[in-house]
């Protein structure tokens, strides 16, 4: 970030020669399966392309925004559709509380809230009614209540609340049109499930707060999934925890256990799981290998009679196929986690199966091309690995990635390129860009210069580009900058501060590129310089 002057803020991101860190923790789908964005540990949130090539047909991922402003790893990450007709929006939930709503195409936060509820917050789910062309947010967390929020304003709307044995909500699902009404189901940290019924012809926007129709033990231990799939009158609800994942017969919101599986030989814990069809789920395991199950006829309602859910077991399902991953790190990781193991976020649409691992690395699979060959080849349950990759590795690789604000700066001053950025000052009435370095230098340039340059130059390296002069004298990296004339006329327009990690403050004068003074702190590193107040001559 930086500070043009006391009223302007300039947001300009330096990018070095290597990606940053993106641990990616959460996955949602935009919009129409076109594309995947990621939430990571340090709060970016990135969105991906996903394109058929036209000149070979091969399909592509690629990042398209890289949105930036998180102090904290996201959580949670929900599409939200939008029925008017506007674009198409992402909202974001983050460890500190945060709840983001940005805009799917060109990456604006719309909207951020920081104060809804008392508690933590575990996670947010798009919420869809068609019938009435209604999208909502459901929010859940260290709490009785769920809180519904509006997905254009993040206004709050109403909460539906538990009057019987109230606990945190741990997972929730959404199934429309139960008995002429909506459910919202949600299983609670204990295992206990709560049903809210729903009028399925009016909006949530007009409701007040609302209590559980139902509640009933279902004995299961927190839970880390819970989806459902509808077809006619009928609904099933797939519930997965760590050693076993189970599906239930949500028709009439009773939640009747129908199947129970637990690990398969080799899977230490299940992490997701989701339908892709009414007969068909897609279970993913702790070391990112997917499973892909087919339900037997007679489990499904309607089909069979009844029966004591002690008579449940495995044989309900059966394994058609495996997805494996590439179980190994990249050979230049951009984190700096452990290499092994590897930790894996899921998502699942009716066309596409993608992990991604705190390397930045998205791996995906056709799901629609596996069931065809399925459907048209016998045999034992194959393996199938990912059909292609994206990271923002890849990205940086690309031979068209442009020249950076320093490289011709090393070039000519045979730097090398092993310094970075580590803080800038754009000091917007001269034109001038000011790069403090983590070598301890800082190089002064011409930003009108330097941005013709990157957009406009044809060679990549040119000894007079652009015209620059350094500032030398610190130790250690360069970790603040200061320009006080930007905040009050009482300074000298000529002079510049710096702080860096040797533990001192370096006042410059600016056009005779010289050191006036050190002040040397003995405090440790110097993190930020801020002026005094205007009126502190009269205090």
């Amino acid at each position: 970030m930086i500070m043009s002057s006391i009223h302007v803020t300039v947001p300009i991101v330096f990018w070095g020669h290597h990606p940053p860190v993106h641990d990616i923790t959460c996955m949602t789908r935009t919009e129409e399966d076109k594309g995947v964005a990621t939430g990571t540990k340090t709060g970016q949130i990135c969105i991906w392309d996903l394109y058929r090539k036209r000149i070979n047909g091969e399909f592509v991922l690629c990042p398209r925004l890289l949105l930036l402003g998180m102090q904290s790893s996201i959580l949670s990450l929900a599409f939200v559709k939008n029925w008017s007709g506007d674009r198409d929006r992402i909202v974001s939930l983050s460890k500190n509380g945060c709840i983001a709503l940005w805009d799917g195409k060109d990456g604006t936060c719309l909207k951020t809230i920081n104060n809804l509820g008392n508690g933590m917050h575990y996670g947010i789910k798009s919420i869809a009614r068609p019938a009435i062309k209604e999208t909502l947010i459901a929010v859940w967390g260290q709490y009785h209540n769920i809180f519904i929020l509006d997905p254009n304003t993040l206004e709050f709307i109403c909460a539906l609340k538990s009057s019987h044995n109230p606990n945190w909500i741990s997972q929730l699902c959404f199934i429309p049109n139960i008995d002429r009404n909506d459910a919202m189901i949600a299983i609670t940290v204990d295992g206990t499930l709560k049903v809210w019924l729903i009028h399925s012809n009016i909006e949530m926007k007009e409701m007040t707060d609302l209590f559980e129709e139902r509640s009933k033990a279902l004995g299961l231990s927190a839970p880390l999934s819970l989806t459902s799939e509808s077809i006619a009158d009928f609904s099933l609800a797939l519930v997965v925890c760590r050693d076993s994942w189970q599906i239930y017969d949500a028709s009439d919101g009773r939640m009747k256990q129908l199947l129970i599986h637990p690990c398969e030989l080799g899977v230490n814990e299940w992490i997701n799981g989701s339908f892709l069809s009414y007969n068909m789920v897609l279970l993913w395991a702790l070391n990112g290998m997917g499973y892909l199950y087919e339900l037997a006829p007679h489990i499904l309602p309607g089909m069979i009679d009844d029966r004591d859910d002690a008579s449940m077991s495995t044989s309900g399902s059966m394994l058609l196929a495996t997805l494996s991953p590439t179980d190994s790190a990249p050979s230049s990781p951009s984190s700096s986690f452990p290499p092994s193991p590897l930790s894996y976020a899921t998502l699942l649409t009716h066309r596409w199966g993608i992990i991604g691992d705190q390397y930045g690395r998205l791996q995906v699979w056709h799901v629609e091309s596996i069931i065809r060959k399925l459907h048209s080849e016998e045999g034992s349950a194959p393996d199938f690995k990912c059909h292609f990759t994206g990271s923002l590795s890849d990205s940086w690789q690309s031979p068209a990635t442009p020249c950076s604000l320093i490289d011709s700066v090393y070039h000519s001053n045979m730097a090398g390129p092993s310094s970075n950025i580590t803080v800038s000052l754009f000091l917007t009435q001269f034109g001038r860009l000011i790069c403090g370095l983590s070598n301890g230098d800082i190089i002064v340039l011409s930003a009108t210069q330097a941005a013709t340059k990157l957009l406009l130059a044809k060679r990549k390296f040119s000894r007079a580009w652009p015209q620059h002069y350094f500032l030398r004298g610190h130790k250690r990296r360069v970790t603040s900058l200061l320009y006080p004339c930007d905040y009050s006329n009482a300074y000298d327009n000529n002079h510049l501060l710096s702080g860096g990690a040797d533990f001192s403050v370096r006042l410059w004068d600016l056009y005779k590129g010289i050191l006036l003074h050190t002040f040397a702190v003995h405090g440790g590193v110097v993190s930020s310089i801020v002026t005094c107040p205007p009126d502190i001559n009269s205090i």
